[in-house]
């Protein structure tokens, strides 16, 4: 319905009911769930286990739990969600994730110079990528339960450069322009 487009803003963790109106009212044929709870400390990607962390964890939970079951409850036949290379980065080895390309050099050379496909399945580097993994898995196990009624994706981003140049990029993560 083009043209009609509308903005809404809610707290899919704690507003329930509302988003479960949305998706009555708008009746959508697919849902596209980029939600992610990534406060100080709650993406995991420090490695700490700490309170923050379990709480953004908690969040993440809810927001799955609220957005699958209103897919399901109204019959939405695709959701698409927002998964991260932290689901599958174990399959190289150990490597850390630098933060910038800059640092990849004081990190080492990549041990994997393959592409990590759908074959590989998930291997989380941390709690950050172990919650991406647990959400994709929630996610597939509700198709069983929507009985064939429901498509999820999950889509691990990875990293996209305008120049879309691979040989410039973090190659295991890289996303080109045709893909994305």
């Amino acid at each position: 319905r083009e043209g009609n487009e509308q903005f809404v803003q809610l707290d899919l963790a704690s507003g329930a009911p509302t988003f479960d109106a949305l998706i009555q009212k708008t009746k959508p044929d697919a849902l596209i769930h980029l939600a992610w709870d990534v406060r100080e400390g709650g993406a995991g990607l420090s490695g700490r286990l700490d309170d923050a962390t379990w709480t953004a964890h908690e969040s993440n939970e809810r927001m799955i739990r609220n957005v699958l079951s209103s897919v399901v409850r109204h019959k939405v036949p695709r959701i698409i969600f927002a998964s991260s290379v932290h689901a599958a980065i174990g399959h190289l080895n150990g490597y850390e994730y630098p933060a910038s390309i800059r640092e990849r050099t004081r990190h080492g050379a990549f041990h994997r110079r393959t592409k990590i496909g759908v074959e590989d399945g998930p291997a989380a580097s941390g709690l950050y990528g172990a919650t991406k993994v647990w959400m994709e898995e929630i996610a597939h196990a509700t198709t069983a339960e929507a009985t064939g009624a429901l498509t999820v994706i999950a889509v691990r981003f990875g990293n996209v450069r305008p120049d879309d140049d691979a040989a410039q990029s973090e190659y295991p993560f890289y996303l080109s322009h045709r893909d994305c």
